[in-house]
């Protein structure tokens, strides 16, 4: 196995166990893939390997005092790209939250009187 295929599968172990993929249709339509460190090295490590998206942070996380870097990425495309190239090595479960994320973003948003809305 080549270098870069090991980071991958390294990413996707990370991913399966600290990521996860959403999608929203509206009101603002977008689909990310993101994951959650307390060390930022971690997820410089996943970013270079996914070679899409950026980390972020630190943050406060909640009500939590713990400071955390955030892996996310700001684009359908730099999502669809991380997905892609995580897959051959995600677990069933994870490739199953990301085709539900896909398929929220992808699905037409419709307001309360049946009219589509703009994503």
């Amino acid at each position: 196995m080549s270098d870069e295929l090991m980071e991958l599968a390294w990413s996707a172990g990370l991913y399966d166990g600290e990521g996860s993929t959403n999608g929203y249709p509206h009101p603002k339509r977008r689909i990310k893939v993101r994951v959650r460190q307390m060390h930022r090295g971690v997820l410089d490590r996943f970013a270079a390997a996914v070679k899409v998206g950026k980390v972020f942070g630190p943050h406060k996380n909640g009500k939590s005092p713990a400071l955390v870097y955030e892996y996310s990425t700001s684009t359908a495309d730099d999502a669809y790209a991380a997905l892609n190239a995580l897959w051959p090595f995600l677990s069933e479960q994870k490739k199953l939250q990301a085709i539900q994320a896909a398929e929220n973003f992808e699905t037409p948003f419709v307001d309360r009187r049946g009219r589509y809305a703009r994503g």
